[in-house]
């Protein structure tokens, strides 16, 4: 699975099945590609997978929304998109509230 976040900076979250569990890794777009970085983000994994990322790691500014869209791969191809017709997005507040 992986999450992408367009603005304000295009980064990403890939989430990959492991044994015992999953592997989390975090990516910001470069001139080089995509970059590994470091994260806070924690991922569970139950009947659902859970993604927690820390709101400062998106780099938001003021008044702007939070826009990310869902991928499901299998190897390096996209199976499913979600929402297929564009990004989900949210307030800040929205966020701040839960």
């Amino acid at each position: 699975m992986v999450v992408t976040f367009p603005v304000p900076e295009a980064l990403r979250y890939r989430v990959r099945r492991e044994a015992g569990g999953t592997g989390l890794a975090r990516e910001a777009w470069t001139d080089m590609g995509w970059v590994a970085g470091a994260t806070r983000a924690e991922t569970a994994v139950g009947s659902v997978l859970e993604l927690s990322i820390p709101i400062r790691e998106l780099f938001p500014g003021p008044g702007q929304r939070l826009e990310f869209r869902v991928l499901v791969m299998q190897g390096g191809t996209e199976l499913e998109r979600h929402p297929e017709a564009g990004p989900i997005e949210l307030g800040l507040e929205e966020v701040a509230r839960g």
